[in-house]
């Protein structure tokens, strides 16, 4: 929405608008002049104007819809407290030591887990070579989940 808002302003375009209009009936006018090629200024109308520098810190004013001002706000990961800064430096230590080894052809991609490093996944994947030990496994199920939601 705020792309095809911005195209819209710079492009100099009207679209006729009711105060009640879903976001979805405010989108449909813009999706089909973007689809259409932006006329009649085409794609050279979107260029930002060199005369007048946006305005990267512009305030909101109360003619901006309210449908622009929502955000959802981020999901927060979940933080184990058994996983302390020692363990994450040997994981990345263990990671990297295995690229190494397969780079290097001294060991096998399906040998080692693709996220920790560690040898002998449990898990593996139809699609591709590799797999994840059971420690990753779970760690992936439980954001999986999380964010299955």
């Amino acid at each position: 929405y705020h792309a095809l808002e911005k195209a819209r302003v710079r492009a100099g375009k009207t679209f006729p608008s009711n105060p009640g209009d879903s976001l979805e009936d405010q989108l449909k006018p813009m999706l089909e002049w973007a689809h259409g090629g932006f006329k009649p200024t085409g794609i050279e109308g979107l260029k930002p104007n060199n005369k007048q520098p946006e305005n990267k810190t512009r305030r909101r004013t109360a003619d901006d819809s309210a449908a622009s001002d929502y955000c959802p706000p981020p999901k927060r990961l979940k933080t184990n407290c058994y996983n302390n800064g020692k363990d994450r430096g040997e994981e990345d230590q263990s990671r990297e030591q295995m690229a190494l080894d397969v780079s290097n052809n001294k060991s096998n991609l399906e040998d080692s887990c693709l996220s920790c490093g560690r040898k002998n996944p449990v898990s593996f994947h139809p699609l591709f070579e590799g797999g994840l030990c059971q420690t990753c496994r779970d760690r992936f199920l439980e954001l999986f989940y999380m964010y299955d939601d």
